[in-house]
């Protein structure tokens, strides 16, 4: 029992928002708790403390011509996940198997957006303020937060750029 109490002691000292302790990588802003800003038909994208996944329900990636290597201006609408990396609090590999075009019509008013300069731009994550211990997950309230990923070649991973609560 001391031992779970010193567990959740430490992480909620260490970790005030989101993807743990990486303060001096990160960039915290003030943003608008309850903003009413938001779109109206737009679905977060979601992560799993338990899974150290990240979910993203939208994403639009640019449509690149074959032969320039350049953008065309038109987009493809695909969903996915990215898996924190064990034991990096900042750096997210994408998980290629869950990457789907949507094909279904279905759309958002907030897809998260990637640049073909390797930014990628989620602008609703929301996040769980719990913590998990074994199987089990404690406190249920949810924060939200606009993100910016940089695309890294050489580690084949995203870096987190910055994080701001939005709601």
């Amino acid at each position: 029992m001391r031992y779970i109490i010193a567990v959740i002691s430490l992480w909620l000292l260490s970790t005030p928002a989101v993807f743990a302790d990486t303060w001096g990588e990160m960039t915290w802003g003030e943003g608008v708790w309850g903003s009413p800003n938001e779109p109206v038909d737009c679905e977060h994208a979601v992560y799993s403390l338990k899974n150290k996944t990240l979910t993203v329900p939208y994403l639009e990636i640019p449509i690149v011509n074959f032969f320039s290597g350049q953008p065309t201006g038109k987009v493809e609408l695909w969903t996915g996940s990215l898996k924190r990396l064990h034991g990096i609090t900042n750096r997210f590999r994408l998980l290629s198997k869950t990457m789907v075009p949507i094909t279904d019509g279905s759309s958002t008013d907030c897809p998260a957006t990637y640049t073909h300069a390797g930014t990628l731009f989620i602008p609703y994550v929301d996040v769980p303020t719990g913590v998990v211990v074994g199987n089990s997950q404690f406190g249920d309230e949810v924060k939200t937060f606009e993100t910016i990923l940089i695309w890294e070649p050489l580690g084949k991973s995203f870096i987190v750029e910055s994080v701001n609560p939005v709601d």
